[in-house]
């Protein structure tokens, strides 16, 4: 058990936590969205037939146009479309994240390498679900209307791994983001704790005094 002393430290911690990151957060997003929406565009670009045209951001939606050539009855022609994303919809944990992070800091040891390893696995998340997202709708544009039956089994591989990784990020991770990163920092401290249950031999002076048959021993040589 923890002492009530920490954990009332944690929670002072954590209130003062949120409110400072909630607010700086709110004038960071923008810049962040906008980065980390460009660069998984330009990733689910590179993996796809279609190419990024443009990009656009404003406080809360990042809008990507990307186009793609086609061919129709009145010949080639570009087929253009716009992919919107909403920001907070995968930074929206990001002060509750960062709050109970700083609560654990009275309850386990962290240091800068741990805290780069948390910045990190965020980032990857905010990108995975960036690059998912649009992957799956640049899929559905490239095959509209066509069923399972007429693609080929790769094609429909493609599709299934799209859309079970795509739902499980969404509903799953980028909703219990704090609590995967508070998971990995208590099990990452876990690990890096010496086991105390394994004994530790001392090399002790033996203080154990002669036997009696070396006692008498020793005392013959004294006899005449």
């Amino acid at each position: 058990m923890f002492p009530p002393k920490k954990i009332l430290r944690s929670v002072v911690i954590f209130i003062l936590a949120y409110l400072v990151s909630l607010t700086l957060w709110i004038q960071v997003k923008p810049y962040y969205g906008a980065v980390m929406t460009r660069l998984g565009s330009e990733c689910a670009a590179a993996f796809s037939d279609f190419r990024l045209d443009s990009h656009t951001h404003d406080n809360e939606i990042s809008k990507s146009t990307f186009s793609r050539l086609i061919l129709s009855r009145q010949g080639t022609a570009d087929l253009a479309i716009d992919i919107a994303i909403k920001v907070s919809n995968y930074t929206f944990n990001i002060p509750l994240t960062i709050a109970l992070v700083a609560a654990l800091i009275p309850i386990i040891s962290w240091n800068i390498r741990t805290m780069v390893e948390v910045a990190v696995l965020l980032i990857s998340i905010h990108f995975a679900y960036v690059f998912f997202n649009t992957s799956l709708q640049l899929f559905y544009y490239a095959h509209p209307g066509q069923a399972d039956a007429s693609l080929p089994a790769t094609t429909v591989g493609t599709q299934y791994f799209l859309e079970f990784t795509w739902v499980f990020i969404d509903n799953m991770v980028v909703r219990f983001e704090p609590f995967l990163v508070a998971l990995y920092l208590i099990f990452r401290t876990v690990k890096k704790r010496p086991d105390s249950t394994t004994p530790i031999e001392e090399d002790i002076p033996s203080s154990t005094p002669p036997t009696e048959s070396k006692i008498q021993k020793g005392s013959s040589r004294h006899k005449v």
